[in-house]
């Protein structure tokens, strides 16, 4: 089941009436709300999935995609502020860890509702220097060279014309978006943050994902079999994982600790 909420911008895949807390899921470069859409089924009943939906793919595949990260937070966050009623966490995955991190710095500069935690996947903070220069503005056989050696991307998607015309231009804006973010926080975040990754990731490793330690409190990192797209190839790892450090903090507010998953 997928649901449309208020706002374009948000898919909530399975309505749970006893829901004790929402996890919201921002897609990487070139993905859609749909990346998440099973996580519903694999998650506690008590852990409600909801998904981001950019401009410019899946349910808006008519809407101009924004280049610019600060510019797409400015427009998601109004959409999002009003959801965060119950207990919630952010997870995001590449660029997706960026813009939910965005979202955190200025939750927290406007003393607004603060995440149980923060779930940052196969992302480098970006107060971090990157390993290799930006892939955006590359000419096209190069760009898809680069999109496809990152995985996650089916080579017949981008070896038909006519879906390269309709997935490029996105996928470009999305790259722009994550490769021009530089960013130094002006605040600590005071959620935890459980930074993830491949350990066959070309481009973010562990030691990457360990300077998320530098904005808040308590982190920690957590590697998985796979590349930059392990979350497709170790998914019932990722699932496990996930639910124990969710129902771990569960307990240190004062929740109810039964969030295994429903696999």
């Amino acid at each position: 089941m997928k649901l449309r909420t208020r706002s374009p911008w948000l898919i909530r895949h399975q309505p749970k009436a006893e829901a004790k807390m929402r996890l919201f899921c921002f897609p990487y470069a070139g993905g859609s709300a749909a990346v998440f859409r099973e996580w519903s089924q694999k998650l506690h009943p008590s852990v409600e999935v909801w998904s981001i939906e950019y401009p410019g793919r899946g349910t808006r595949r008519s809407e101009k995609p924004f280049n610019q990260l600060s510019h797409l937070v400015d427009a998601l966050l109004p959409e999002l502020r009003r959801e965060l009623t119950i207990p919630f966490a952010f997870f995001g995955h590449s660029m997706g860890s960026l813009v939910a991190l965005d979202i955190l710095e200025r939750l927290a500069m406007e003393n607004g509702p603060e995440a149980m935690c923060f779930f940052a996947s196969a992302c480098r903070p970006p107060w971090c220097e990157a390993r290799r220069p930006p892939k955006f503005d590359l000419p096209e056989p190069e760009f898809i060279h680069e999109v496809l050696a990152l995985g996650g991307t089916p080579e017949e998607l981008l070896a038909d014309k006519t879906l390269t015309e309709l997935f490029l231009p996105f996928l470009r804006a999305d790259f722009q978006a994550a490769e021009t973010f530089s960013h130094e926080m002006k605040v600590k975040l005071r959620c935890p943050i459980h930074a993830y990754g491949g350990l066959e990731d070309p481009d973010v490793s562990r030691e990457d994902l360990s300077r998320w330690q530098d904005v808040c409190e308590t982190s920690s990192v957590r590697m998985f079999p796979g590349n930059h797209f392990y979350l497709d190839s170790a998914i019932e790892s990722l699932m496990r994982v996930l639910s124990r450090d969710l129902s771990m903090r569960m307990v240190e507010i004062g929740g109810r600790p039964e969030l295994s998953p429903g696999v």
